[in-house]
């Protein structure tokens, strides 16, 4: 095998391990795994890495991404809250995360997230209830559902790298 060939290779697991430590903190690191396996199929002319395969990464990245954006709702279902406070967990994490990102780029989406959908969904529930008790309930499960999601969605992350790492051509 060529010596470009090889120096592709690691630098293709470098930016991986890289793609997958950003998922860890809220960026788009799966978007990232993708697009490079994408590329590095053309490169191969999809001969290690076929569209069949571009088609389960996509599934599991889909699949992260649905487990994120429905943490929020899930853990306030988990205690019996209003639909109102599971929206609001959802709208919440979104709009905490682009608030986060504008004020502190990089850590302020993952922060910003989990803040969102705590006092969204705290809020919410507070404000069909009047009940303190259970709104707390609610904005900590919603939290640690977030929390759930990001492990879910970096344990995807690391899914579709070591999955590309194995189809990669070294011989």
């Amino acid at each position: 095998m060529a010596i470009g060939a090889v120096l592709l290779n690691l630098a293709l697991i470098v930016v991986l391990l890289f793609a997958c430590l950003i998922t860890l903190i809220g960026l788009p690191g799966n978007w990232l795994i993708l697009f490079l396996a994408v590329g590095y199929g053309f490169l191969q002319d999809f001969a290690t890495v076929s569209w069949q395969l571009l088609l389960l990464l996509f599934g599991l990245l889909l699949f992260g991404e649905l487990v994120e954006f429905a943490a929020g709702a899930l853990g306030a279902k988990k205690q019996k809250a209003s639909w109102a406070a599971m929206i609001a967990a959802t709208v919440g994490g979104v709009l905490g995360a682009l608030a986060g990102t504008a004020l502190l780029p990089v850590l302020g989406s993952l922060v910003g997230a989990f803040a969102g959908a705590f006092a969204a969904s705290y809020g919410a529930e507070y404000l069909v209830t009047g009940n303190r008790q259970q709104s707390g309930k609610v904005a900590r499960s919603v939290f640690f559902a977030q929390v759930a999601a990001m492990v879910v969605k970096t344990a995807v992350a690391i899914a579709m790298a070591v999955t590309i790492i194995g189809h990669l051509a070294w011989g």
